[in-house]
């Protein structure tokens, strides 16, 4: 799961719920927990105090968040509702075609000086990545986000980060490398 993609191409079932604990009032999945706690700590001791915005989101909660933003824009602009649509799911997608529904992807808060900077630099040694950056667009189908970090394990962020891979074009090269790998045992 932990390098799975979640979108419209890749949902996940409604009933899908990942194992979760609580940290800080906030629910997350357990194989993120220790690191994210780790995360957490090492900013409190940088001076830089990190906070959680959102973390896990239920299909249902995903899905009226959908349907919230929906209609806000219908209701304000000149959109059709198919257009509107469009719009709305570069930034919030449907339920079941978001990551927060794995509990991995994480929203962190900027409000304490120094956290972004922090987070930045940091961030991989404790098995996260941003999620959608701003180059790569084109790829995640998601408008950028500078606060929406995602856990994928140390060793494949670090690798990703190396790579200067997004988890899209991360899982294409670990899927080539396996194809590579099949065919010369042939």
């Amino acid at each position: 799961m932990l390098l799975t993609v979640v979108d419209s191409a890749n949902p996940l079932d409604k009933d899908y719920v990942p194992d979760l604990e609580t940290l800080n009032g906030f629910r997350v999945n357990s194989d993120a927990l220790k690191p994210l706690e780790n995360l957490l700590k090492a900013s409190k001791e940088n001076g830089t105090e990190l906070k959680i915005k959102t973390a896990y989101v239920s299909y249902d909660e995903q899905e009226e968040k959908f349907q919230s933003e929906l209609q806000k824009l219908v209701e304000s602009s000149k959109y059709t509702t198919v257009r509107a649509e469009a719009e709305v799911l570069k930034n919030t997608p449907h339920g079941g075609q978001s990551e927060l529904q794995t509990g991995l992807l994480i929203e962190f808060d900027f409000s304490a000086e120094g956290s972004r900077a922090f987070l930045e630099r940091s961030c991989v040694e404790y098995g996260f990545i941003q999620r959608y950056p701003e180059n790569k667009t084109k790829v995640t189908r998601m408008n950028p986000s500078d606060s929406l970090y995602r856990y994928v394990g140390s060793e494949n962020a670090k690798a990703m980060r190396s790579y200067g891979m997004c988890l899209e074009e991360y899982n294409s090269y670990l899927q080539k490398q396996k194809s590579q790998n099949n065919l010369k045992k042939s």
